[in-house]
């Protein structure tokens, strides 16, 4: 049970999509730096997240074969769009339902942006902070309204997962003001002085939840459920999910150093995993899969194994694909260095 809820990988994934797209869109409302634009922020959210996959998704469909990727519904996989389609849902890369949601909300967040960027003209930077708190509360807490009223396990979407993006603006709201503001809050004095409780207690929170999953009546798990408990544990469980996610993060996000969690997020090893980190979240379940089928049924040769090859398969995903392609996210300072580079050989 403890490796089942592994899952809260896909929290944490949301909470930081939101902290690190939101905080340059509402730095510039606060700060000097300028606005994002849209279509630059369009172009480096596509760069970053479909050429990898497209590749995956190619690749384990011819081999070991993805069913239903090579057919006629080729164009839901390849767009992002297999959720919204029962026969679909649970067919190709069966963690992509992820990158479907992910992708709606690349499209709302400069909506977003726009929208409160015009409801807070004329406000102080501290009156457009209460602003966006307030109206993340409100989102949020809409949102897992109409989960648990839709009731509804097999069509995940951004409207019941946005409260999990809103953890994470909010969090960028919050690390905004105390950057640009000066305004250090109280939670954040706490998590400067104890870094490392953050952990601690979201270990026991995930210790909790697993526990709830363990006493849940003919539990079943699922690719892609946001209801699998019953109403009241899965209620708990996706609340407590977004509670976990933000404690591993704040200690990263908030406050002026962090302490040892900090540290231990900038160890070598780490860093070099976070870059190929979107290849292993692509790569691991086919392949574990795969393995599975092969006969490889152990525990922890299966999850050695899978951890190998899903790495191996990301790192060489990452130098030979996604790092020259990624080159491309800011073409306009590519040429200024290259210009600088032909100045410096010339002269």
């Amino acid at each position: 049970m403890l490796t089942e809820q592994l899952t809260i990988g896909v929290p944490v994934f949301f909470v930081l999509s939101g902290f690190l797209l939101y905080r340059p869109f509402f730095s510039s409302e606060v700060g000097p730096a300028p606005s994002p634009r849209v279509g630059a922020f369009t172009r480096r959210r596509l760069l970053r997240i479909v050429p990898a996959y497209w590749l995956a998704l190619t690749l384990l469909a011819i081999e070991p074969g993805l069913p239903d990727v090579l057919t006629h519904d080729w164009w839901r996989y390849y767009g992002f769009l297999m959720v919204y389609e029962p026969l679909t849902r649970e067919l190709g890369l069966v963690v992509a339902w992820t990158l479907c949601i992910e992708v709606t909300f690349y499209i709302a967040l400069p909506l977003y942006a726009a929208v409160t960027r015009r409801m807070s003209r004329g406000l102080a930077p501290s009156g457009r902070i209460r602003l966006q708190l307030v109206l993340l509360t409100i989102l949020g807490v809409s949102s897992v309204a109409f989960g648990y009223v839709r009731h509804d396990p097999a069509t995940p979407s951004l409207l019941t997962y946005f409260d999990w993006f809103a953890l994470g603006m909010g969090l960028a709201v919050i690390s905004t003001a105390e950057r640009e503001c000066g305004r250090s809050l109280a939670p954040i004095r706490w998590l400067e002085r104890w870094p490392s409780a953050c952990w601690v207690l979201a270990l026991g929170g995930y210790l909790a939840i697993c526990g709830l999953v363990a006493s849940a009546p003919g539990f079943q798990a699922s690719s892609s459920g946001f209801y699998l408990l019953g109403e009241w544990r899965t209620l708990v469980l996706h609340l407590s999910e977004g509670l976990i996610a933000c404690l591993l993060l704040a200690p990263a996000v908030l406050g002026g150093h962090g302490g040892w969690p900090r540290r231990l997020l900038a160890a070598r090893p780490l860093l070099w995993l976070g870059l190929i980190s979107y290849g292993i979240y692509l790569w691991n379940l086919p392949l574990g899969n795969w393995l599975y089928g092969k006969g490889l049924h152990g525990f922890a040769p299966l999850l050695v194994a899978t951890v190998g090859f899903a790495t191996a398969c990301a790192a060489g995903s990452y130098y030979v694909l996604e790092r020259p392609i990624l080159q491309l996210k800011e073409p306009g300072s590519r040429r200024i260095r290259l210009a600088r580079l032909v100045r410096r050989r010339s002269s």
